[in-house]
């Protein structure tokens, strides 16, 4: 059986076009938010000459640099959708090293892969499959090789009282923002009609662990290598920002470096795991040699 619920296949085929277009962001909010992550992921999976697996890797384009600077990418995921435009965007870019392909699980081959790519997957994963995802992709690594994961993560239980104030007043600063989008007509036309017709960012089966808990998915023939936080309220923003009309998008997006030290003031903070808004962390680990 795959590592997919069917729902979350079927949301990603019906809305997966919509989704990324917010997610991928513009070059202005990737420069602000995404270049410090994005530079540390790459730094760490790159090998030349080696093969990279990108499980759950949507249109491939967090792992499609890696193709261009000459490594094998195997790019898999279970929406067709989603395995269709990142063809389209091989081709456009000329990134000949990037395979895509249609499945729902990771290859049955050992000691395979160089460096493996979880970017924002395990959270769709249903929880009683986590760890076998996990010890599948431990398998497929060659000795010594490399998996960074990038996850959002739940709130811990018990939340300090700073943890309690930042959820109160972050929380109703996103709220006056959509009610403004909303009653204002603010939204782009096509993303005010998905969300009357349902549509939020989140799939219908997603739902992320604790820190604590990703960390105990690492199968013991792997070594946890280092833990570093990123994101707390600017994706949240920047996922606003882009599902505003041009003119509105470019007036809010002068606020985004404000969120982003926001973010990084408050990731150094013992409270910021209790925080209710899904911050994101990246784990780097290899497979013991």
């Amino acid at each position: 059986m795959g590592l997919f619920s069917m729902n979350e296949a079927e949301w990603w085929d019906r809305f997966g076009t919509l989704n990324n277009r917010v997610w991928e962001y513009d070059p202005y909010i990737n420069s602000v938010i995404r270049s410090e992550y994005l530079t540390e992921m790459q730094k760490f999976l790159y090998k030349p000459g080696g093969k990279l697996l990108d499980f759950g890797c949507g249109t491939g384009w967090f792992s499609m640099p890696f193709a261009l600077q000459g490594m094998t990418v195997d790019a898999i995921d279970n929406s067709a959708e989603q395995i269709l435009r990142g063809k389209e965007l091989a081709l456009k870019y000329n990134a000949a090293g990037i395979i895509f392909t249609f499945d729902t699980d990771i290859p049955s081959v050992q000691n395979h892969y160089d460096a493996v790519l979880l970017h924002a997957l395990i959270h769709h994963i249903p929880i009683h499959d986590r760890i076998n995802l996990l010890e599948k992709v431990q398998r497929v690594l060659t000795p010594e090789g490399r998996l960074y994961i990038y996850e959002p993560i739940f709130q811990q239980a018990n939340p300090p009282p700073p943890a309690l104030v930042a959820d109160l007043v972050m929380g109703g600063i996103f709220r006056l923002m959509r009610y403004l989008a909303r009653y204002a007509h603010l939204y782009a036309p096509d993303i005010r009609a998905a969300i009357q017709d349902g549509w939020t960012m989140r799939s219908p089966t997603e739902q992320p662990g604790t820190l604590d808990q990703l960390k105990r998915l690492l199968p013991a023939e792997m070594s946890l290598v280092s833990v570093q936080a990123w994101h707390i309220w600017s994706i949240n923003y920047a996922n606003f920002c882009m599902m505003l009309r041009p003119n509105w998008r470019k007036l809010f997006k002068r606020g985004l470096p404000a969120f982003y030290k926001l973010d990084r003031w408050a990731r150094g903070k013992t409270w910021s795991p209790y925080l209710r808004c899904w911050p994101c962390v990246s784990l780097k680990a290899h497979k013991k040699g």
